[in-house]
């Protein structure tokens, strides 16, 4: 996804959601160092289940943002986070409530574009762990930056007793 942020050219990618980003060239491109990852992790730190360095403020919330050389976390990096007590529930970036119910959305995959319609990215997620299909539920969800928050989504497609993964 190409985006233009702060007058620089950036292309994003990722696989659950945008949380990858470099600068649109192919110097950059090429050169892995420049990457940044969109993360609650420290600057220059790696994701260590059991010695993770979180980035707060000085009021213990959590910092979500761009950070050179450092990884974005992936969905299941986040739920050990959870689980563990290393971070809230609500601390979560990427985790869109089902619009209807409610309930939070554990997203597997996601193509993220512009709508000019709509002034917003749009995202076109596969559930996992969805009913009535594991991974065929595909949900809607909007947000004003490509890497969010993507805060509610909409079921848009259901695959009864099938997976729409192969």
């Amino acid at each position: 996804l190409l985006v233009k942020s702060g007058g620089t050219e950036y292309l994003y990618c990722g696989e659950d959601y945008p949380n990858i980003r470099m600068k649109a060239d192919v110097l950059h491109f090429q050169d892995l160092s420049g990457y940044e990852g969109f993360t609650c992790l420290m600057l220059g730190s790696r994701y260590e289940k059991s010695g993770v360095k979180l980035d707060r403020d000085a009021s213990g919330n959590l910092i979500w943002g761009w950070k050179r050389d450092t990884p974005p976390l992936g969905r299941r990096q986040v739920a050990e986070l959870v689980s563990s007590g290393k971070i809230k529930s609500d601390e979560q970036w990427f985790l869109p409530m089902d619009v209807q119910t409610g309930k939070p959305l554990s997203i597997a995959a996601s193509s993220v574009s512009y709508n000019e319609f709509r002034h917003k990215y749009v995202a076109i997620c596969s559930q996992f762990g969805g009913g009535p299909s594991n991974l065929g539920e595909i949900w809607y969800s909007e947000a004003n930056k490509p890497e969010g928050p993507w805060l509610y989504a909409h079921k848009i497609v259901t695959h009864d007793h099938y997976s729409f993964y192969n």
